[in-house]
């Protein structure tokens, strides 16, 4: 019953990791006990069924003496944190011109890739779906997710 196993291999299969185009939805504000403010910004990945994705961004870059701080922290989750969040808004600035994620209008269309994170090690479920990078304009959907639902013919 080998079409079997190949049958639920491929419905076990996630179309939400990898490159989309994804729409923005909107963003939600947090402050930090320093001032500094964060964005989570909300998307919908136009070709995987319109999953619910998400991700934070800073709505400034540090300053080199507030990086030289955290790196000599040595804390490692800090440190990780701040650069992911950074990168993220390097790569917004770079291939979209904006210079924080309050630039984002609702209903603007991006090129991201998409990871699942926080998979339990044991079993390799759970986890959920999170935008890691911004890709240049038009560099979304190179892998095929399911199609689009409208695209059947039944």
């Amino acid at each position: 019953m080998s079409y079997i196993d190949d049958f639920i291999a491929e419905a076990e299969k996630d179309n939400r990791e990898g490159d989309h185009t994804a729409t923005f939805q909107g963003s939600e504000t947090k402050t930090w006990d320093n001032g500094d403010t964060t964005y989570r910004c909300k998307f919908t990945l136009d070709d995987a069924y319109n999953a619910k994705v998400d991700c934070d961004i800073p709505a400034r870059f540090i300053t080199e003496q507030e990086a030289a701080s955290i790196k000599a922290s040595g804390d490692r989750r800090k440190i990780r944190g701040v650069a992911g969040g950074q990168r993220l808004l390097k790569m917004l600035t770079e291939h979209y011109g904006h210079k924080s994620p309050a630039e984002l209008k609702p209903g603007a269309q991006y090129a991201v890739k998409c990871v699942k994170t926080r998979v339990d090690p044991i079993t390799n479920k759970g986890g959920f779906i999170r935008v890691i990078a911004f890709l240049p304009k038009g560099a979304g959907a190179t892998k095929a997710g399911d199609p689009n639902p409208a695209d059947i013919p039944f």
